[in-house]
């Protein structure tokens, strides 16, 4: 008869007290991150989406046992481990989960990862199911956060806080881009290109170069000349981009005479609530510009200090080069941290725009990397805007998205025919074996 009434007890003083820790108390879905790149690491060491869960109690209160989803038509589409002892939230204080789409990396992982674009996280009770906190959110760019601010507000954290209070500038929303009054692509004639925006009140500064315009932007007031400059002198073709002599067949030569030049424009529109956005941009004046090309044309724009400059540019040698040692040169360099922002359009050799996104690009190629003309990675990252290319660029394969294309310079075939290995690859094409798409472009 002991032995039954202490367990009993037992039974009934657990249910007691994880109702109270379930019902008494409240937590709050404090701030979350739709796509981390550099903010803050899992216990892995990656960068996952993750949110913040903040306990205003002056208890200590754990999810074990309860549930979140991203789904509300599905509420209890995930329910904590009960038993864990890793999901207390501290009184007064933050615990991060992390939106992996991976539980084996710990309780505090979740089996799916939030949308970028927009997207739904819910917190609910376990036993009553009914609704702890939820927060719903638009667009949020990479390494900006969402969360609370003065409780019940909602803002954009630019500089976000996992794991401590939202005191950093909040912003009230995400401006839209810039408009630029001509589309993107080839003219025959010069013109006047004038920028504008819906919001009256923003700031517009634009750039010439590439360069962004936050340090080096001129303040948008009046038109811009866009004319054909291939009679300026020529200034980035005239960086050499390997070591060996001029007399190597595959040394850097300067060009003979002018090249043909287009127009970049970079503009971002600035308001002291909003976060920024920016709009960019290829002209090409030409006086024969619908004849000029018969391939498509790729522009890739992006600040000359990404590809050239001294110490950090991946297209040159770099300081450090060392006669013969092509292991010493930046353009040998890989990995993420040879990667650089870039904008990528695509235009189709009748000059119609078909493709223009935010990449990030890094030198390809093991030998031919040493050559004057390199081969690009271009890569397509939520860090930049869209995960995906979404064109079909290959007339010979269905496919019309990818993560990743090349920018290829023909390999050690490079200043030769040029298509040699496309030719190759094509008199292979109708075995049972996988091989590569070629377009050949400008």
């Amino acid at each position: 008869m002991f032995n039954k009434i202490i367990i009993f007890s037992f039974v009934f003083f657990y249910f007691s007290f994880h109702n109270k820790n379930s019902n008494a108390q409240v937590v709050y879905i404090n701030e979350l991150m739709s796509s981390n790149h550099s903010t803050v690491s899992d216990n892995t060491g990656e960068y996952e989406d993750w949110i913040e869960i903040y306990n205003p109690d002056s208890a200590d209160f754990s999810l074990a046992g309860h549930y979140i989803t991203d789904d509300f038509s599905d509420p209890l589409k995930f329910q904590f481990d009960s038993n864990s002892l890793d999901l207390v939230v501290p009184a007064g204080g933050y615990l991060l989960l992390w939106a992996s789409g991976d539980i084996s990396r710990g309780d505090n992982h979740l089996p799916f990862k939030l949308s970028i674009s927009g997207d739904a996280v819910g917190l609910f009770r376990y036993v009553t199911e009914d609704v702890i906190d939820t927060m719903s959110f638009d667009f949020i760019p990479t390494d900006v956060s969402f969360g609370r601010y003065q409780d019940t507000l909602r803002r954009y954290f630019q500089t976000p806080t996992p794991g401590a209070p939202n005191t950093s500038q909040a912003f009230t929303g995400i401006l839209e881009p810039p408009v630029f009054s001509h589309p993107t692509g080839f003219y025959s004639d010069s013109f006047q290109l004038d920028i504008s925006h819906q919001n009256p009140d923003v700031t517009i500064k634009y750039t010439l170069d590439g360069s962004n315009p936050d340090n080096n932007g001129i303040v948008y007031s009046n038109s811009i000349s866009i004319y054909d400059r291939s009679s300026e002198p020529n200034n980035i073709s005239l960086i050499p981009t390997n070591t060996w002599s001029p007399g190597h067949s595959r040394g850097w030569n300067p060009p003979e005479g002018l090249i043909s030049k287009g127009n970049v424009i970079k503009a971002r529109a600035y308001h002291p609530e909003k976060i920024e956005a920016s709009a960019k941009g290829t002209f090409f004046v030409f006086p024969d510009s619908s004849d000029a090309y018969t391939f498509p044309v790729i522009s890739i724009i992006t600040d000359s200090l990404n590809l050239f400059e001294t110490d950090s540019g991946i297209y040159i040698p770099g300081p450090n080069s060392v006669p013969n040692q092509t292991g010493t040169n930046n353009y040998a360099g890989r990995g993420i941290e040879w990667e650089r922002k870039a904008h990528f359009e695509y235009f189709e050799n009748s000059g119609d725009l078909k493709l223009s996104q935010g990449v990030g690009i890094r030198i390809h190629g093991g030998y031919s990397r040493n050559f004057p003309q390199k081969s690009l990675r271009v890569y397509a990252r939520n860090l930049y805007g869209e995960n995906s290319l979404d064109y079909p660029f290959f007339d010979e394969i269905p496919d019309d998205s990818f993560r990743r294309i090349i920018l290829r310079n023909s390999g050690n075939d490079w200043n030769m025919t040029m298509f040699r290995d496309a030719v190759a690859q094509s008199l292979v094409s109708h075995f049972n074996m996988d091989v590569q798409a070629t377009q050949p472009t400008i």
